[in-house]
């Protein structure tokens, strides 16, 4: 932390966004479908190259499947794909802003709270995973300002609201998956969504919050110390900023 590649990733990450307010305040639907589609397969191309060394790096060339990649900043990713291809549809503007909001606020404050404070990006001796890791949570907090430079989420309360009803269906979806997958695989390991209910990962900036040893009990408090901490997030920066109004 704090030596010359986290300074790097920091920098690249200013003038990105310098970049972003100037440049895209005005983008038609299909500049943005096609900023949404990019973005969210490359995240997904380095994802796979991600899951490919991870299972070289077994040694026996086996999955080790507390690598599976259903976290909230790999939701995210999907939710970008997701909303690329139904940003178009007219009929979909009210579901897509529930999108919006979850990518916006929720993936700003994961975004963020990973390069700003990279414990877990650094941990690791790969070059690919570094740039990896780096640029997925660098993007994720881009594409979060995108979305209110270019006006297609508001700061308002009832975004929140949205964002929150897309970030606990994944985190359900999460448990659900973490449940039967545990009853084939017997591997506590397996922790999608961080809401495995039979062994506590320690997640950045969130653990220090929560010190609860029983499963059961910490993923409520996780859910909501996640929750708060974006609304925190979207609150302070956000909440009295109208960037698509800005005049460069």
């Amino acid at each position: 932390m704090f030596g010359l590649v986290h300074f790097l990733v920091l920098g690249i990450f200013v003038i990105l966004t310098i970049v972003i307010c100037i440049f895209l305040r005005k983008t038609t639907d299909k500049q943005h479908k096609i900023i949404m589609l990019v973005v969210g397969f490359w995240l997904l191309l380095f994802e796979i190259l991600k899951q490919i060394l991870l299972i070289y790096d077994q040694g026996n060339y086996q999955y080790d499947w507390q690598h599976l990649p259903l976290q909230p900043c790999s939701a995210l990713m999907y939710t970008i794909i997701l909303v690329g291809f139904l940003s178009t549809n007219k009929k979909l503007e009210n579901f897509n802003e529930y999108l919006y909001a979850f990518i916006a606020i929720y993936g700003f404050f994961s975004g963020m709270s990973a390069i700003v404070v990279p414990t877990a990006i650094f941990n690791t001796k790969y070059i690919l995973l570094l740039f990896q890791t780096s640029q997925h949570h660098m993007i994720l907090a881009l594409i979060a300002i995108y979305l209110y430079v270019s006006g297609r989420i508001r700061p308002k309360f009832k975004s929140f609201l949205k964002g929150s009803a897309v970030f606990l269906s994944w985190c359900f979806l999460g448990l659900f998956l973490n449940v039967i997958l545990y009853a084939i695989a017997k591997n506590p390991e397996i922790n999608l969504m961080y809401t495995g209910p039979y062994k506590i990962w320690s997640i950045p900036i969130i653990s220090d919050f929560i010190k609860i040893s029983n499963p059961w009990a910490y993923i409520p408090f996780y859910l909501f110390v996640y929750a708060m901490a974006s609304a925190f997030v979207y609150v302070c920066l956000f909440r009295y900023r109208k960037f698509n109004t800005i005049d460069m």
